[in-house]
């Protein structure tokens, strides 16, 4: 082969690896820009949906605190948390943030359901007693899944604070 062909071949296959190596670092660059702008929407989506839950929560847990819900039994037909609510669709996206925000959100939402099962058990309970006198055993049930509630949702609102400043940032 002369001295001209191998040149050429030479240039080919460098011209090839130029190439290539820029198509996978423009690839990688698209790849992580779409990557940062999931998270922010993912953190954008959860920002709003919480702050929209966060004064009634705050308000439910000052209710409890200073027992200004009357009866040991807390009895609402209106959910704390709705089966269509963000925390539904995103579920498997919370991951994609960084560990400490996906670590409160999903502890800020366990929570918050923990607390709504315990809800419609207790309007359960209390719809099946307005056609009968309750047992002492479902009082007693109603009462615990009620200091349940209490719980749950005080931690939610011990994690809302640390929780909105981690969201900001991810935003």
């Amino acid at each position: 082969m002369d001295k001209i062909t191998r040149t050429q071949i030479i240039m080919l296959i460098l011209g090839a690896m130029i190439s290539a190596t820029a198509m996978l670092s423009n690839s990688m660059l698209l790849w992580n820009t779409q990557m940062f702008n999931e998270k922010k929407v993912i953190a954008k989506g959860f920002s709003v949906e919480i702050s929209t839950l966060k004064d009634y929560l705050i308000q439910l847990d000052a209710d409890f605190t200073n027992g200004s819900i009357e009866n040991d039994i807390f009895i609402q037909e209106t959910p704390f948390y709705y089966d269509n609510g963000m925390y539904y669709s995103l579920q498997r996206d919370i991951f994609r943030l960084d560990y400490k925000s996906s670590h409160e959100i999903y502890m800020f939402y366990t929570n918050l359901l923990i607390a709504e099962q315990n809800r419609r058990l207790i309007f359960e309970i209390q719809r099946k007693g307005d056609v009968r006198d309750l047992s002492t055993a479902e009082k007693y049930r109603q009462k615990m899944l009620t200091n349940t509630i209490k719980q749950a949702i005080n931690n939610s609102v011990l994690i809302l604070p640390e929780l909105e400043i981690d969201l900001l940032k991810n935003t």
